[in-house]
């Protein structure tokens, strides 16, 4: 027995030895090396962390003082910048797998005290090279190379402003500034002052007559941004190379560039912490800003745009953050017929009164083609938003038949009544499966000769008038799968005049209004306007719809699959409100036909509800009443059979009589 007991005890301490519990990851430091001698500067210390369960973070120590910690490695390489200080060091990696078990690793460094500070004031009038042996360098005054003169700042420098101080080039005279850190040696630019805060000094500039060797890579700008309006970088007509850096706790915008300024090469840069937006920029040369930005935690979210002509084709990114249009925005011009392409997912938030337009008196062409699950974003920038906020997106003759709207919101326009949120003039507009609401007038405008090229499976809804305003001729562009409901005026404004084309009213579920005449009639295209079934329209005051009067037109109006009703626009209508369904001596009377049709408080000609002259429509199973004077009123020496009307029709309260013959 007690034989049995010491072998269970045994396997059991075996299998305790044999099942090891939680161990931390593998992590090393990489750089610098192990017993490295390094200067007063910035150092990239390096460690790399691996861990079949995944490594979660990566923290770094100078003794037992947290300098930082990395969560996002690059093929397992976590990294930290460190601000060297003199003296003998212990710089520890410690990392964390996702159990929360971990390791470190260790290494001994020392760090030589260099010859600074060095002080800089002035004009530098000959080429200058500045070590991070002169840690730090101290610019004590304003400082700008002289002319055709360049300063040359070395990775590993800290270079340190008194307060208000500005460093520039290329102001009044050609000059330059090259400050190119590395990967794992970056040059620092931050304050003075004992308890540095943001807007310590003043900027780092680079003005028209910058010479092209100026350039900004790991660099790390820090409490600048005294001026309100400069920034803590500021770029004024130049082309800026600014690439790999870090911009915080600014006072101000990150960068600020002029209208004439722009990137000449720009990616991952990080700008953060500012009072302002992370970088001011005109609207043309937004697309010069480049890939892999981080451009969130500033005190004003968004890229402020400083809006003008875009003369220029190319992308206005997704930067994870919105762009804040301050002006108006025209995309155009005769030589560089310019496409504007906004990325999928961007927000842009416009200023009061704002308008968004292209083609107005150039080329041009906006593509905004968001995705289900990427939509573009165009809305408010007020605290409060509002409908009417901002005018309108605006599509004029001249624009490019590229221009493109899909997946996009657009939201809170709609300040110029006569407008809408979206306007176009003389254009074929491709509009699916967009959202427009709470517009301060109408959804879309679109005007006489304006029409969809592409439509469906758009929603206008929650605006101040109706969703659409559009011509009687191009009733027949809106597509399929529309959502035109809950506007404060219900229903499609049609804009009367001579349709010429053949096409169909789809039954969108709301009324169209027609404003206007509508006239079917052409003798080169013979059109024929077919109203869906189930379909509302509402006529305004003394309106007339009619085919054949002067020219070939054909009208087919049967209701058999759901009523087709032709009534009063007027909430109490009353006789007469409008004029007739007409059909007159060019009717194409083959396909012509109003049937199952309600056709009630017409009239206002003192004709009747339906008016026929010279045409031989089919018309049967309508409801025709409450007209100022006849139900159905024929005239000329060609009509259908009054007793064959009489019996397939309903006739009431018509005071004048149910059918008026010759």
């Amino acid at each position: 027995m007690k034989q049995a007991v010491y072998l269970a005890l045994a396997v059991g301490l075996f299998l305790l030895a044999g099942c090891p519990g939680p161990t931390g990851p593998e992590v090393t430091i990489v750089f610098p090396a192990d017993g490295a001698t390094l200067g007063i500067g910035i150092v990239k210390i390096k460690a790399v962390a691996t861990d079949e369960d995944g490594v979660t973070k990566v923290e770094f120590y100078d003794g037992s003082t947290k300098i930082g910690e990395d969560n996002a490695a690059t093929e397992d390489t976590f990294d930290i910048d460190w601000t060297t200080t003199a003296g003998a060091h212990t710089l520890k990696a410690k990392a964390f797998n996702s159990s929360g078990a971990s390791s470190q690793d260790q290494i001994s460094v020392t760090v030589t005290a260099g010859s600074g500070p060095t002080n800089h004031a002035g004009e530098i009038d000959t080429n200058e090279t500045w070590w991070p042996s002169g840690n730090p360098h101290v610019l004590t005054a304003d400082v700008w190379p002289g002319n055709n003169v360049t300063i040359t700042i070395k990775p590993g420098c800290i270079v340190k402003f008194d307060a208000g101080v500005e460093f520039y080039c290329g102001y009044s005279q050609p000059g330059a500034i090259v400050a190119e850190g590395t990967a794992d040696s970056t040059i620092l630019f931050t304050s003075n002052v004992a308890s540095p805060a943001a807007g310590d000094w003043k900027a780092v500039e680079a003005w028209g007559q910058a010479m092209p060797t100026t350039s900004f890579k790991y660099c790390r700008f820090e409490y600048g941004g005294s001026d309100d309006g400069y920034g803590t970088i500021y770029f004024d007509d130049y082309a800026a190379k600014f690439t790999n850096c870090k911009v915080w706790k600014s006072g101000s915008y990150g960068l600020r560039l002029t209208a004439t300024a722009y990137f000449a090469q720009c990616a991952d840069d990080t700008i953060t912490q500012c009072a302002k937006n992370p970088i001011y920029i005109s609207a043309d040369n937004i697309r010069t800003i480049g890939t892999g930005m981080s451009l969130s935690g500033n005190t004003v979210e968004g890229v402020y745009v400083n809006g003008g002509q875009v003369k220029t084709t190319g992308t206005w990114q997704n930067l994870g953050v919105p762009y804040i249009v301050s002006t108006d925005i025209e995309v155009g011009d005769n030589t560089n017929t310019p496409t504007l392409t906004i990325a999928p997912g961007t927000t842009l938030k416009l200023e009061s009164g704002v308008e968004f337009s292209c083609g107005y008196g150039q080329p041009g062409a906006i593509i905004a083609e968001g995705k289900a699950d990427s939509v573009i974003l165009f809305t408010s920038n007020v605290a409060t938003p509002a409908p009417g906020d901002w005018k309108a997106i605006e599509l004029w003759q001249q624009t490019m038949n590229t221009t493109s709207f899909k997946y996009c919101r657009i939201e809170y326009a709609g300040t110029d009544d006569g407008y809408g949120s979206f306007y176009a003039d003389d254009f074929g507009v491709k509009f699916s499966n967009c959202k427009i609401w709470k517009s301060g007038s109408y959804g879309m405008h679109l005007t006489a000769t304006a029409y969809f090229s592409q439509c469906a499976d758009d929603t206008i809804t929650q605006c101040a008038k109706n969703p659409i305003y559009i011509s009687a001729d191009n009733v027949r562009t809106i597509g399929s799968g529309m959502s035109l409901s809950g506007n404060t005026v219900e229903g499609v404004y049609v804009n009367g005049g001579q349709v010429k084309t053949t096409g169909t009213w789809q039954n969108f579920g709301v009324p169209y209004n027609v404003a206007g005449d509508v006239n079917i009639g052409d003798d080169a295209n013979s059109p024929v306007v077919t109203i869906a079934a189930g379909t509302t329209l509402k006529l305004q005051n003394g309106v007339e719809f009619y085919c054949g009067w002067s020219e070939a037109g054909g009208l087919v109006a049967d209701g058999t699959a759901g009523r087709i009703r032709f009534i009063s626009s007027v909430p109490t209508p009353s006789r007469g409100d409008w004029a007739s369904v007409g059909f007159y001596s060019n009717t194409i009377d083959a396909v012509s036909k109003l049937v199952n049709c309600t056709v009630e408080y017409g009239g206002a000609n003192d004709y009747g509800n339906v008016r026929i002259e010279d045409a031989l429509p089919t018309v049967s199973g309508d409801s025709l009443g409450h007209s100022k004077a006849y139900g159905i009123w024929l005239a000329g020496s060609e009509y259908p059979d009054p007793a064959t009307l009489r019996a397939n029709n309903t006739f009431y309260d018509n005071p004048s009589g149910d059918i008026r013959e010759p």
